[in-house]
């Protein structure tokens, strides 16, 4: 990771891109209940690797 940084960087943001994509899909992996607000906090680890926390709020979800 540290040898190539840029790139491993911009693979990691193309990666969650398109989860998010897939996350927002009405034909997505959630079937009608798509996202509709969401929340990421990206951080990184002591030796240098990415990870992120997010949160989803999704839509039509049944209530109680």
């Amino acid at each position: 990771i540290r040898s190539h940084a840029v790139t491993c960087a911009r693979y990691f943001d193309y990666r969650y891109r398109q989860i998010l994509k897939l996350f927002k899909d009405n034909a997505g992996i959630f079937g009608e209940h798509y996202v509709t607000i969401f929340y990421w906090r990206l951080e990184f680890q002591q030796r240098g690797s990415w990870h992120v926390h997010d949160t989803y709020w999704l839509s039509n979800t049944p209530s109680h």
